[in-house]
């Protein structure tokens, strides 16, 4: 069995499937234990990829996608803009009105 297969269903005895800081330690012990250095500032995106592991390997590939699209915040913003718009035109109004703002024309 792969190791980093082992260390996911392991994670099992941790409790709560976000990477908590019990089992960032653990992971960042074996990471060590094969002399790897994940540099202080990476440390959100392996946590969130390591998650995004025990998702599937857990509960499945499906479980996976959803998890990663509740995190994708662009994903989220289209979702509102979606829910938002009565018709096409106040979609495509509103995404104009957003990236008018974003390059700070009104």
């Amino acid at each position: 069995m792969k190791r980093h297969v082992k260390l996911t269903l392991e994670v099992r005895d941790f409790g709560n499937l976000h990477a908590n800081r019990r089992l960032r330690r653990e992971l960042d012990r074996r990471l060590a234990e094969r002399d790897i250095d994940v540099p202080t500032n990476a440390w959100d995106w392996v946590t969130q990829q390591f998650t995004y592991e025990v998702q599937r390997y857990v509960f499945g590939r499906s479980s996976e996608n959803e998890r990663r699209l509740s995190d994708d915040r662009q994903v989220q913003k289209a979702l509102e803009l979606l829910g938002a718009s009565q018709s096409v035109d106040e979609l495509f109004a509103a995404v104009q009105r957003i990236s008018g703002e974003e390059q700070g024309i009104e």
